[in-house]
């Protein structure tokens, strides 16, 4: 009984910690067969656009990705993407990719993990931070690789990040700063122990439980917060669409991500609709014709 006593807030922590590791779903995401279909009907549909698939190493760990550029010119510029979508890379075929080739873009997207894992695939939390954080580099690395290979010469690049894509593009991307010149948050938010208190996240009903749980698992992802990179993009241009019915990513923390980021040019588009989705092709839809016209396409 001393011994108990004596740690009773570290068996706390455990028994909270195996809880949400075995008994819940972290990133439980609606998403259902209607997103590979959706890849499927967009795949076959674009013109003089090559695709290929790229499997880039470092540090013995490995993370593929999908390229797209137009055959008839040549790209001077890429537009990164890394999409809140439960197939990771695959999210390039949600994109109209004649649309953004056609203006001299490489187009490139990334799965969120090492070894092709995402997010639906990591139920354990004890290892979402290190095969986040292996990716994280993974992306720099290749970025770096691909500007080098490519004769990149353009400042005018684009990042975009879509959900939970947006909290582990972050970081990467800030560092190769110099590189970019737009940056657009779609349905993001600022920190992510707002998205683990979120109607969608951690789906426990006592909610003491689930203030706890969020906040352990806030102390191994914070530093994937978007809203801590805001002084990296300082006179650049920054997009923020976000859903006002968005169960996933509270309101207050889109708006202060949208505030954090006010030594930006800054476009903040609200729409009516719930969390993005591959299955949700009206949102999917309006949100990319923001992205567009933000893009002069």
């Amino acid at each position: 009984m001393t011994f108990i006593r004596k740690y009773r807030t570290l068996i706390i922590i455990i028994m909270i910690i195996v809880f949400i590791a075995f008994y819940t779903k972290i990133f439980d995401f609606e998403y259902n067969k209607a997103i590979k279909l959706t890849y499927a009907e967009q795949k076959n549909n674009f013109n003089h656009i090559k695709i290929e698939k790229q499997v880039f190493s470092y540090n013995n760990s490995t993370t593929e990705f999908l390229i797209a550029y137009s055959n008839k010119i040549t790209p001077d510029k890429f537009f990164f993407l890394l999409g809140g979508f439960k197939e990771g890379k695959e999210s390039i075929y949600l994109l109209d990719l004649e649309k953004l080739c056609n203006k001299g873009f490489f187009v490139i997207s990334a799965d969120y993990f090492t070894s092709g894992m995402d997010f639906s695939n990591k139920t354990d939390f004890l290892f979402l931070k290190s095969t986040a954080v292996k990716n994280q580099k993974l992306i720099e690395e290749y970025l770096t690789h691909f500007i080098e290979t490519n004769n990149i010469t353009s400042r005018e690049n684009v990042f975009t990040g879509a959900s939970l894509g947006s909290f582990i593009g972050i970081k990467p991307v800030s560092n190769m700063k110099t590189y970019f010149s737009h940056i657009a948050f779609i349905y993001s938010g600022a920190d992510i122990n707002s998205v683990l208190n979120s109607k969608n996240f951690l789906r426990i009903n006592n909610n003491f439980l689930k203030k706890s749980s969020s906040y352990i698992l806030s102390l191994f992802l914070s530093e994937f917060d978007p809203g801590n990179f805001y002084k990296y993009w300082e006179n650049k241009k920054a997009l923020f669409i976000n859903g006002k019915k968005d169960a996933s990513i509270p309101i207050y923390n889109s708006q202060k991500l949208h505030d954090l980021y006010n030594n930006t040019t800054k476009t903040v588009v609200w729409d009516e609709g719930v969390h993005i989705g591959a299955n949700r092709k009206d949102i999917l839809k309006k949100t990319l014709s923001h992205l567009y016209k933000w893009l002069d396409l």
